[in-house]
């Protein structure tokens, strides 16, 4: 299965549950989810985008202001890191899921 075909999957169970999210959130998401402490910093620069924009982009994930699928938190060096809700790491085994049927298929 090609790149493409497993950001079309993954983008189709955003969709199917936030319908309303912006495909800048889903990638800072993704590279959240396949990076252990991601720090904003590192999202944006993995995405191609600046800092203010990949805050505003991992706003809309945020648990409270957003649709509750990470937090950000601070740590003693400074930066600031994404961590994924148990609302994330569902949505995360819900594309994993979707990913191995599809390339069984």
């Amino acid at each position: 299965m090609q790149e493409r075909d497993a950001l079309k999957i993954a983008t189709e169970c955003f969709r199917h549950s936030f319908p309303s999210i912006s495909p800048e959130a889903i990638l800072a998401f993704l590279v959240a989810a396949d990076t252990d402490r991601a720090s904003i910093d590192m999202i944006a620069q993995t995405i191609g985008h600046t800092d203010p924009d990949t805050r505003r982009y991992l706003s809309q994930l945020q648990a409270g202001s957003g649709f509750g699928l990470i937090r950000l938190v601070s740590d003693s060096d400074g930066a600031t890191y994404v961590q994924l809700t148990d609302t994330g790491l569902s949505l995360v085994t819900e594309i994993e899921t979707a990913y191995t049927v599809a390339a069984i298929s």
